[in-house]
């Protein structure tokens, strides 16, 4: 059971930073998308700090199913600093960079429009 804290718990916490910082109110669908999204980043960034940068990717992470005390103390640290800088980061981003996705049939409506009117 503590695994599933540690390994989603983390993720929560950058929704709300993230919705908090860029000053969007997330509805349920977007909610859920930005979750997953900063799960699998989170867990991805103390992997790879773990395997590349702590040289511990032999460690065990889980004996008989579940962690062990001490090494979900020390996941669940990393994860809550990972999952901190990236919904800041994220956060920031969002309020500096936009993007448009339109239809490319509705835009060639709009150029035939246009066309239509300049004749």
């Amino acid at each position: 059971m503590v695994q599933f804290i540690v390994l989603f718990l983390p993720a929560v916490i950058s929704v709300l930073i993230f919705e908090a910082v860029s000053g969007k109110r997330l509805g349920l669908k977007n909610w859920v998308y930005s979750y997953s999204a900063f799960a699998l980043l989170v867990n991805l960034i103390v992997f790879l700090f773990k395997k590349f940068i702590l040289s511990t990717s032999n460690e065990l992470l889980a004996v008989g199913g579940d962690m062990t005390p001490e090494v979900a103390i020390r996941y669940l640290v990393m994860a809550l600093v990972a999952a901190v800088l990236t919904a800041l980061v994220g956060g920031l981003l969002s309020r500096k960079i936009e993007f448009a996705v339109e239809d490319a049939k509705k835009q060639n409506d709009k150029k035939s429009d246009i066309c239509d009117e300049k004749e």
